[in-house]
């Protein structure tokens, strides 16, 4: 159970979308149909085609294995999994450090069941395709952290052969990887006072100050040494060769540093590609064409603006690579599924909720 008072009123309630989503698990445990209540939603101005539901949207592949790009700015920024949500396989180009809070889950990773309860913290590097399923009324608490986000600290504040330090340092310089590090906590108030401690600072302070990145810095490498010291024998570590080579890294990294002005042609030409070939490798490994790697970006950038800023559309549309505002509200609504006036004022969208890729969620401060 969480222990913060203070964490506890950001990550208890429900939000709308996960009262959707039990509501649709609970309807097909009953095997009731979901038609009549998904079109109570539509008729309430709800955006059905946003929700995970097979079927819900023809045009959809629901078995893609989705590339989740890193949505924040910060370099260490908390989420909460969106419970309900139905299962999804994905990858992701950055460390997702999974904390079981409360109750339990189902974890899929490079094809191995991986079954959490209370108390264990699981780390997932980028590559592995994995899934999750929360089916209750269990919580848990991500810490998102970009590739290099510990690079100045992960080798001088943690002993030099530690676990976790060839974790980070390995998988970020892409030799091989590990499908994941699990370390079994049960009960132990201690680690999880730290890690609620982080959690709060990430909500707190989600638009960084001076001090915020240092603190998160130092706090998450004092759970690491914790850790260390005292579960290490209670600790499983999977490794697997690489699903994704260094190649591919410094595409995703160019793209996301890029994705304002990048096209084809000046990004193969960076790679010393030819556009065909370039264009060619990145749908093979991918799964997805170049461009609907880049409206991915821009569209996960430009819902974080619509939701965390009070910036006008138009600055938006402009901010994340469209010199067309109405092109780009055309974009918005076809991928998003609604406008992004709507998305920014939908009824169904908590205030203070920020979703990314409908899986993640965190609370902001009032």
């Amino acid at each position: 159970m969480i222990r913060n008072d203070a964490l506890k009123k950001y990550i208890e309630p429900f939000s709308n979308i996960e009262k959707i989503y039990k509501n649709l698990y609970m309807l097909g445990l009953q095997n009731k149909p979901i038609d009549e209540y998904l079109n109570s939603l539509a008729e309430k101005g709800y955006p059905i085609k946003e929700l995970y539901i097979r079927n819900v949207d023809p045009n959809r592949n629901y078995d893609q294995i989705d590339c989740l790009f890193y949505p924040y700015e910060n370099d260490i920024a908390m989420a909460r999994l969106i419970r309900y949500h139905p299962p999804f396989l994905h990858s992701h180009q950055f460390y997702e450090l999974i904390y079981q809070i409360e109750g339990t889950s189902k974890h899929i990773i490079n094809n191995k069941t991986v079954n959490l309860k209370e108390g264990d913290i699981c780390i997932i590097p980028p590559g592995p395709i994995h899934s999750v399923e929360i089916f209750d009324d269990s919580i848990i608490i991500n810490l998102l952290l970009k590739v290099n986000a510990l690079d100045d600290v992960i080798t001088t504040l943690l002993p030099q052969k530690s676990i976790i330090t060839r974790f980070f340092t390995l998988s970020c310089e892409y030799k091989y990887t590990y499908n994941y590090l699990l370390f079994h906590t049960d009960d132990d108030e201690q680690v999880q006072n730290m890690l609620e401690n982080i959690f709060l600072e990430c909500i707190e302070f989600h638009e960084e100050d001076d001090y915020s990145l240092s603190l998160r810095k130092s706090m998450l490498v004092a759970v690491f040494n914790y850790l260390l010291r005292n579960h290490s024998n209670d600790m499983e570590v999977e490794k697997s060769e690489m699903s994704m080579g260094f190649v591919f890294y410094q595409i995703y990294d160019y793209l996301q540093k890029n994705y304002q002005t990048a096209n084809l042609k000046d990004a193969a030409k960076h790679f010393n590609y030819s556009p065909e070939y370039f264009s060619k490798i990145i749908h093979k490994n991918i799964g997805k064409t170049f461009n609907e790697i880049l409206i991915d970006m821009r569209l996960s950038a430009a819902c974080r603006l619509l939701i965390a800023t009070d910036m006008p559309i138009r600055d938006i549309a402009f901010e994340v690579g469209y010199k067309n505002p109405e092109h780009f509200t055309s974009v918005f609504k076809k991928h998003i599924g609604t406008t992004p006036s709507s998305y920014r004022n939908r009824k169904y969208f908590d205030s203070n909720i920020f979703v990314f890729n409908d899986s993640y969620c965190y609370r902001k401060p009032d």
